[in-house]
């Protein structure tokens, strides 16, 4: 088996109530057994975690509002990943415009 493309173009697309919408590029043929770790940072508590995609998109949920967040993302197939997609993005998933209070 080969191993995977790194994903690029990851983006954060909304971040609201608690929820983190994303996007980016698979640079992978077209493979049934391909899948996508979406892997992110609470940069306030550094607690990382990560979720499985099927497709190029995912939705994070159970955020914290007022916490930075660091996203990244690569491609799997059965035993193989790619190295994590760079740099990671961030995004806040509240409600409050960025910057100070």
């Amino acid at each position: 088996a080969t191993v995977p493309a790194i994903p690029s173009g990851l983006q954060v697309i909304s971040a609201k109530d608690g929820v983190a919408s994303l996007v980016w590029t698979t640079n992978s043929n077209a493979d049934p057994s391909l899948w996508y770790e979406v892997g992110f940072t609470d940069l306030d508590t550094r607690k990382t975690a990560s979720l499985a995609a099927p497709l190029p998109r995912a939705e994070v949920d159970m955020l914290h509002q007022d916490h930075l967040y660091e996203f990244k993302v690569r491609a799997c197939v059965p035993a193989l990943c790619s190295d994590f997609s760079s740099p990671p993005v961030q995004a806040i998933p509240g409600d409050r415009p960025e910057g100070p209070a």
